[in-house]
Parts: structure tokens; C-alpha cells; sequence
């Protein structure tokens, strides 16, 4: 809130916009009382008498709190979301999930979730993926699930010197030690177990990190991903919140009570609207 003091010495707690709304009220009234003579004219109409009082002035409210919305299903959450889209947008699955680990010690979080989920209806531009390898087998696995690049010692060169442009980083266990020399370049997609760069299998590592749209939770337990954009249609985005779902439930195995507490939709310029569980999400939920 912000207050002004006046010269009477009043001091009016207000909006910010409700306060310039009462400035100018007083001004006006204050120009009333210093020009008497400024009489109404054709193009001028007559100022209102100014008040006895700065209290007769009427609050201006500009400002009023949000309802939350009722629980909807997951087609008619859709349909909400899709009133307040004017171009193509994302739409995201909001979910908070329990932090309390049944295998740690008493008040110790669970550790975060990291993963990848690969939906049967892609809406994003598959990425460039560079693998660093140095067995035989596992280039070719590379190279043959979609990889713009796999090698070691040649692809290293190349990311030195800039001569090569990629958007994920992945390497196998034996090499994920020794690029150390490439860190600096690397940086944010330097490849690490604890992201899922890093893996035995490397073919199904490359397939889920083409067209896959990484999962991660925050400390406090909320997770917020998308599943699709305003283009595709009801059942398709209901196809990729189910594998979501599925996907999230996969962390669920070391959670102490219930894993998954709430979920809910929500667009880039639209509202969160919280989901109705139905029978289909409550035996994801349950199993």
C-alpha cells in the first residue's frame, strides 16, 4: 500500500491507483477553492462544491482478490484454458507430490524427482543430442536411435573449438569421468547421473531425450511440467497427461502416505484450474 501526505497533514491509506484517484479528486477541489471566480462556461462545466470533509470522499477500489476455481474435469479444465489463449500456448500439469521419504531419517526430504518423460504426442522441435562414447556398440546404438553425433576423442575437438552445435549432452559411465576437459564449455549440459545424462543404455537414453520433456521437482514438492500446447486436441493431450502420470508414479515407491496431493492445469496466460479425479486417475494414483 502507499500513503501520501497532504497539506492539511491527512495521510489516506490506499491502493496505489485508488490514492492517484483521490489526489486528484483533492486537486480538483482544491483548484475549486483558490479560483472562486472560474465560473462555468459552454466548454467548461461547473466544478463540483468541494466537501466538508476529506472523509465524504469515496473509497475507489481497483482491486479485488481471485476466486479459486471449482475442481473441473480434465475436459472441461481444457476447455477453460483454451477461452483465454490468443495464439498457440503451452499447456502445463501442476502437481505437488509428498517430500517424505519412508527410507531416511525422520523430517529428511526425499530426493527430488529427475526424469524424462517421452509422450506419444510430441509438441516441441526434436533437439540436436551428442553422445560421448568410446565402445564400438555404443556409438552405433547412438547414432541409430536419432544422435547428431557420438564419439569421444574427435567429439571433443569438436566441441572446443565450436565447430559443432548441440542441445543435450550424454555420454555412457566409462566416459562421463574424463570430460573434464570440456566442462568449461559445457557447462549447464556437462553430463551427469544425477540429471539422466548419463547411462548404460544408451540408445533408449538418446530416444528419450529427442522428443522427451524433462520432469523435475522442486524442494517443496511442486512439480510443473508441460503436456502439450493449445494445438492439439483434447484426446491427445489426455493421452500425454496419462503417460505423465504414469511416469510420476514411477518415483512414488520409497513415499511415506500419499505421494500425489493435488494436480491441476494451467496455460501461459490463462488461470490454474484444479482437476476432478476421475476413476482412470485414481487407479494411476492407486497402483
Amino acid at each position: 500500500f502507499s500513503f501520501f501526505f497532504l497539506k492539511n497533514n491527512t495521510m489516506l491509506f490506499a491502493s496505489r491507483r485508488a490514492a492517484w484517484a483521490q489526489l486528484a479528486a483533492l486537486r480538483q477541489v482544491s483548484m475549486a477553492a483558490s479560483a472562486p471566480a472560474a465560473t462555468a462556461t459552454a466548454d467548461r462545466p461547473p466544478l463540483p462544491p468541494p466537501p466538508a470533509n476529506l472523509a465524504e470522499l469515496p473509497p475507489v477500489e481497483f482491486i479485488s482478490r481471485a476466486k479459486r476455481l471449482e475442481p473441473h474435469s480434465f475436459s472441461e479444465a481444457v476447455r477453460l484454458l483454451r477461452v483465454f489463449h490468443l495464439s498457440t500456448q503451452s499447456i502445463d500439469v501442476q502437481a505437488t507430490i509428498n517430500m517424505h521419504d519412508k527410507t531416511k531419517k525422520k523430517g529428511k526430504a526425499r530426493d527430488p524427482v529427475r526424469t524424462v518423460v517421452l509422450y506419444p504426442h510430441t509438441f516441441r522441435p526434436k533437439k540436436t543430442v551428442i553422445v560421448f562414447a568410446k565402445k564400438e556398440e555404443d556409438i552405433a546404438a547412438a547414432k541409430a536411435a536419432g544422435a547428431a553425433a557420438a564419439g569421444f576423442r574427435d567429439l571433443i575437438d569438436k566441441v572446443l573449438d565450436g565447430s559443432i552445435s548441440f542441445d543435450v549432452c550424454l555420454a555412457t559411465p566409462d566416459v562421463a569421468k574424463e570430460l573434464k576437459p570440456v566442462a568449461r564449455v559445457l557447462r549447464a549440459n556437462m553430463p551427469t547421473v544425477r540429471k539422466g545424462t548419463v547411462g548404460e543404455d544408451i540408445g533408449q537414453l538418446v530416444q528419450s531425450h529427442l522428443g522427451g520433456v524433462p520432469l523435475r521437482s522442486e524442494g517443496t514438492g511442486s512439480v510443473n511440467t508441460s503436456i502439450g500446447n493449445t494445438d492439439l486436441t483434447t484426446d491427445q493431450l489426455r493421452e500425454n497427461f496419462d503417460v505423465f502420470l504414469r511416469q510420476l508414479m514411477k518415483e512414488s515407491k520409497t513415499s511415506r502416505g500419499q505421494f500425489v496431493k493435488s494436480l491441476g492445469l494451467s496455460s501461459s496466460q490463462g488461470p490454474f484450474v484444479p482437476l476432478q479425479r476421475d476413476q482412470s486417475m485414481t487407479d494411476t494414483l492407486n497402483a
